[in-house]
């Protein structure tokens, strides 16, 4: 009896180390983009795939601000505003991160 709980434990590692290797795949990197609202030099980071494409770091500078546009990015902490899907926050370097914090039905 004892062999076949190692057994159920061997199998549950194996499937966890298969789990992790798929999850590397996804890994994510903050790309910084051109803040719609503020200055030139004011940037905000997305999150993108790692092995993200230039033409798709433009689509994501533009995504934020079509976002900003349709008054979809809350830029204050606390409750969204009615409409608000993404919220900038700040995380501990400083630096303005856009996060999404729901799903609009529209």
């Amino acid at each position: 009896m004892t062999k076949r709980r190692q057994q159920k434990g061997k199998k549950a590692t194996a499937t966890s180390k298969s789990a992790g290797a798929a999850g590397s795949a996804r890994k994510k990197r903050a790309v910084s983009v051109k803040d719609p609202a503020g200055s030139k030099r004011r940037r905000l980071l997305v999150e993108l795939p790692r092995e993200a494409t230039a033409a798709e770091q433009l689509e994501a500078e533009d995504f934020v601000r079509v976002l900003d546009a349709n008054q979809q990015l809350a830029r204050k902490p606390g409750p969204l505003p009615p409409g608000a899907t993404h919220q900038l926050e700040t995380d501990r370097s400083g630096a303005k991160r856009v996060v999404r914090k729901r799903f609009s039905a529209l």
